[in-house]
């Protein structure tokens, strides 16, 4: 199955249209996606304050939006997927402290 996945910094609200996508080739699956959850991963989104998409979207509702975890484990088609990337970030900001620290903060 081929995969396509397209990453914006802005959304255009049009009424039906994620659902359009979706219903136009059946093969396709579309959501609405996050890339992180803004409440907290542990949290569900109605805890973030963003009152805009939920008034839009069912935010809890996966069969339609990916947020954080549920979005990268989507992605990586494995349910660790989110954790092995953490741990990726996680080891590539200890490797690069000391540099921040120094270059950025003068510490």
């Amino acid at each position: 199955m081929e995969s396509i996945y397209s990453f914006k910094y802005w959304t255009v609200w049009q009424g039906s249209g994620l659902t359009s996508i979706k219903t136009s080739n059946r093969n396709f699956e579309s959501y609405f996606c996050l890339p992180y959850n803004p409440a907290g991963e542990d949290l569900p989104y109605s805890k973030s304050g963003h009152s805009v998409p939920r008034r839009l979207f069912d935010m809890e509702d996966e069969n339609f939006v990916l947020i954080g975890s549920s979005l990268w484990n989507k992605i990586g088609d494995s349910t660790d997927t989110y954790d092995e990337l953490m741990d990726v970030f996680d080891e590539a900001g200890r490797d690069s402290l000391d540099c921040i620290r120094r270059e950025y903060f003068g510490l």
